[in-house]
C-alpha cells in the first residue's frame, strides 16, 4: 500500500471518527493532520502544487467564519437583542467566509488538476462538489457540502490505481 493510500485511508478514519464520537474534536484535528500529508502526497508525485497551503487557509478561515458567527449568536441568546456588536460579528463572518468560498473554488481547480491528471472519475465528483460548496458557501450549507466534498476526496484517493489507466 502506497504512502497515498496511508494517508487516505488513516484521514477518512479519523475523520469518520471526528463526526460520530465524543471525542470527535482530537479526532478531526488528528484527520486534518493527516490530509495535508495526503496533499502532500499529490503534490509530491507532481500532481498538483500548492494544494497544501490552499486546504489549510481554507479551513482556517472557514473555522474563523463560523466561530465570529457562533459569536454573534452567543451574544444574541444572551441579550435577547441583535446590538451593534452582534451585527458587526455576522458582518466580519460573511466577509471571511467569502474569502473561505473563492479559497474553496481554488481547491475544486485543484482536485480538477488531480482528477485529469489521475484520470479519474472519483476525483471528477470531489471537484464538483468542492465546486458546489464554493458556490453555496455563503448560504452556510456550503460547509456541509465541503465536507462531504472531503470525503469524496478521500475515497478517490483511496480507489486510486495509479497503474491503471483510470477511465
Amino acid at each position: 500500500m502506497s504512502k497515498l493510500h496511508q494517508f487516505a485511508w488513516l484521514s477518512l478514519v479519523l475523520n469518520l471518527l471526528g463526526y460520530v464520537t465524543h471525542w470527535g474534536s482530537v479526532f478531526s484535528l488528528l484527520g486534518f493532520i493527516a490530509t495535508i500529508f495526503l496533499y502532500l502526497q499529490f503534490e509530491r508525485r507532481q500532481f498538483v502544487d500548492k494544494i497544501v497551503k490552499l486546504y489549510i487557509m481554507t479551513s482556517v478561515l472557514m473555522t474563523v467564519s463560523l466561530f465570529f458567527a457562533a459569536s454573534a449568536y452567543i451574544i444574541e441568546a444572551h441579550t435577547h437583542v441583535m446590538s451593534i456588536g452582534s451585527i458587526g460579528l455576522l458582518v466580519t463572518a460573511y466577509l471571511v467566509g467569502l474569502g473561505a468560498a473563492f479559497l474553496t473554488y481554488k481547491l475544486s481547480t485543484k482536485v480538477r488538476l488531480i482528477a485529469e491528471h489521475c484520470n479519474s472519475k472519483a476525483f471528477r465528483i470531489a471537484s464538483i462538489l468542492f465546486k458546489i460548496s464554493a458556490y453555496t458557501m455563503p448560504l452556510i450549507v456550503g460547509i456541509l457540502i465541503q465536507a462531504i466534498a472531503q470525503l469524496a476526496v478521500l475515497i478517490a484517493a483511496i480507489i486510486y490505481k495509479p497503474h491503471l489507466n483510470q477511465v
